[in-house]
C-alpha cells in the first residue's frame, strides 16, 4: 500500500530544474528515514532513460522513481511547484512537460512497485483531485485527498 507521509509533503516548492526537484523531495523523504542519501541520484539516472512526465488534464504532473539506491520505508514524497519544471513526457521523450506537481515514489519492495504506480496514476487521471491538490494549503489536505485513491 502506497504511503503518504505529510512531512514528504512541499507546498510551494521552489526548484530550478528537474534535478533539482528531484534532489529537493528526495533529501526530504531521507531526512524522515524512507531514502537513503544515494535515491536521488537513482531516481535522476532513471529518469534520464525513462521520463515520467504525464500529460494530465488541467494540471501536468511527473512520477519519478527507481528500483535502484536505497529505500528503507515505502512512500512517496510529493512536492507541489511554485513554479513548474520541465520533465519528458512518458509516451514521447521528446516533448517536454512543464510538471506542476511532482510525486518522487519510493518502494522497499520492488514488487510491490506497479500496485503504487497505478494508484498515483488513477490520481493523475482524475483532474478534479490534481487541481484539488495544486490548490491544497496543507499537506494534511494532500495527504486526504490520496487516500480516496487507496485500493479497497
Amino acid at each position: 500500500m502506497l504511503v503518504i507521509d505529510e512531512k514528504n509533503i512541499r507546498i510551494g516548492l521552489k526548484a530550478h530544474s528537474r534535478d533539482d526537484c528531484i534532489r529537493r523531495i528526495c533529501a526530504v523523504m531521507a531526512e524522515n528515514g524512507y531514502v537513503g542519501e544515494d535515491y536521488a541520484d537513482a531516481v535522476i539516472v532513471r529518469e534520464n532513460e525513462y521520463p515520467t512526465g504525464l500529460p494530465t488534464e488541467g494540471v501536468t504532473v511527473a512520477i519519478p522513481h527507481s528500483n535502484k539506491g536505497r529505500v528503507f520505508r515505502t512512500g512517496a514524497g510529493v512536492a507541489v511547484l511554485d513554479t513548474p519544471v520541465g520533465f519528458y513526457n512518458m509516451a514521447d521523450h521528446e516533448s517536454l512537460l512543464m510538471a506542476e506537481i511532482v510525486f518522487v515514489l519510493a518502494n522497499s519492495d520492488p514488487d510491490k512497485q506497479l500496485d503504487d504506480l497505478g494508484t498515483l496514476m488513477d490520481c493523475c487521471s482524475d483532474a478534479g483531485a490534481l487541481k484539488e491538490i495544486r490548490a491544497a494549503k496543507t499537506g494534511l489536505e494532500i495527504v486526504e485527498i490520496l487516500k480516496n485513491f487507496e485500493p479497497d
